[in-house]
């Protein structure tokens, strides 16, 4: 990109490297995979992830993770330790408790939520 500045060069660079995340959410993608697949530095990769996100990469990969099982949880009669291997949990417990901690609500009463707006 001839004309593209620093800036625009990094912000798309990491759009890039979140679509990359985004679309292999539910494997455990290493930083140095990250880092190699864009010819980068596993430091300039996370300091600039950081830079241009705000939350570091795992802190992304893990509500984005969060984000599709809410979703999975609203739409699907999938039980809840499915959902958790599809989205990259290794258990529905642990898929649990990452939601207590980020939405403070557990799957379960997600679940319940979405059922008690729809009558």
């Amino acid at each position: 990109l001839p004309n593209a500045s620093t800036r625009d060069y990094g912000e798309m660079l990491m759009a890039d490297v979140r679509c990359f995340i985004d679309e292999r959410i539910a494997e455990n993608l290493s930083l140095d995979a990250i880092a190699q697949r864009f010819g980068l530095s596993r430091r300039h990769l996370t300091r600039c992830f950081r830079q241009w996100s705000g939350v570091s990469i795992a802190g992304y990969q893990e509500r984005q993770r969060i984000r599709l099982a809410e979703e999975m949880l609203i739409e699907t009669t999938l039980q809840v330790g499915e959902i958790a291997w599809r989205v990259g949990f290794e258990s529905g417990s642990a898929l649990a408790r990452a939601m207590r901690r980020i939405t403070g609500r557990s799957p379960s009463e997600m679940r319940a939520r979405q059922r008690e707006r729809h009558r």
